[in-house]
């Protein structure tokens, strides 16, 4: 019998939860950014808190423009209550979640990184 403060059931709906909002976000965006000229931006990651009442959602951009992403950011969290009011026609949630964005950095860490192996393995072979 399941007890009522089963964590691993906890963590199980909070990861099917943020997986949820995570492809209904990243619906919107694709839907409805096409007027901003960010390039292509992707939700890597959704962080849901414990009580679900807010969400930190991870994004990442690729422009072939030098668009700076702090300025994708701010009109991201500009559309914060339309992104909500999109959330709740498509999720069943007595409570959507607060959300707020941020910009994932591990794919221009882990090209750095790339990099930097890059450039050891070639000094090496010389």
């Amino acid at each position: 019998m399941k007890r009522k403060n089963d964590r691993r059931g906890n963590l199980a709906r909070n990861a099917r939860l943020a997986e949820e909002i995570h492809k209904s976000v990243a619906k919107f965006l694709t839907l409805n950014l096409r007027g901003l000229k960010a390039g292509l931006v992707t939700v890597t990651y959704v962080d849901l808190s414990h009580d679900y009442k807010s969400a930190k959602i991870f994004v990442t951009q690729f422009s072939d423009i030098e668009i700076p992403i702090d300025t994708t950011l701010v009109h991201l969290n500009d559309r914060v209550s339309d992104i909500k009011k999109y959330l709740t026609t498509n999720l069943r949630l007595r409570v959507i979640p607060d959300l707020k964005f941020f910009h994932d950095q591990s794919i221009q860490r882990g090209s750095y990184i790339s990099a930097l192996i890059d450039d050891v393995s070639l000094k090496n072979t010389e």
